[in-house]
């Protein structure tokens, strides 16, 4: 049975190339096999990647991360040498770190090293046309005064993130005209 169905494959894929070929040239209503590759365009992401200094000799440094993440501003920060079990305030303030401004935004307290904050209202292309910008993190809850880490926020060079492709085999009825 399953030789039967082969064979019957086999011939009426020979037909087909028979009156494909036949017909060259002249319009024909016969199926169409179309191989086509489709690549996804390259998108552009904004990343800001911000050193966090020492300050002082606090013996804390490390990094921050913006990006945009569902239309809202996700900032990541990673500190190396913090001390275990102490929340740390950290900020984004108006002006640079030789000159901080206003808070701008509280950011998620750093405790162990890390701290990841959402803010719901605020984008990065919303942080780039509002620089000079930076982050500030605080020694405790207790020594909120004094600074560890700071870093100022740089209009950064956006990233294009690479396409992807992929092949698909598609069958199409419709007509069709061969030239010559």
């Amino acid at each position: 049975m399953k030789n039967a169905i082969i064979l019957i494959v086999i011939v009426a894929l020979i037909i087909v190339g028979y009156l494909v070929f036949k017909n060259k040239g002249e319009e024909t209503d016969m199926p169409i096999i179309d191989e086509t590759a489709t690549t996804t365009p390259a998108v552009e992401s904004v990343r800001i990647n911000t050193t966090l200094a020492e300050v002082g000799t606090s013996g804390e440094s490390g990094a921050a991360v913006l990006e945009n993440v569902d239309g809202k501003l996700k900032v990541t920060l990673t500190l190396s040498n913090a001390p275990a079990g102490v929340s740390q305030p950290a900020f984004m303030y108006a002006g640079s770190c030789r000159a901080l401004g206003d808070a701008k935004f509280t950011l998620t307290n750093v405790v162990g090293g890390t701290s990841e904050t959402i803010l719901d209202t605020v984008t990065i292309e919303q942080v780039l046309n509002n620089l000079p910008l930076a982050i500030g993190v605080q020694k405790s809850e207790k020594d909120a005064k004094k600074s560890v880490a700071c870093g100022d926020i740089t209009n950064p060079t956006p990233v294009t993130e690479t396409a992807s492709t992929t092949t698909a085999s598609t069958v199409a009825t419709g007509t069709a005209t061969t030239t010559r």
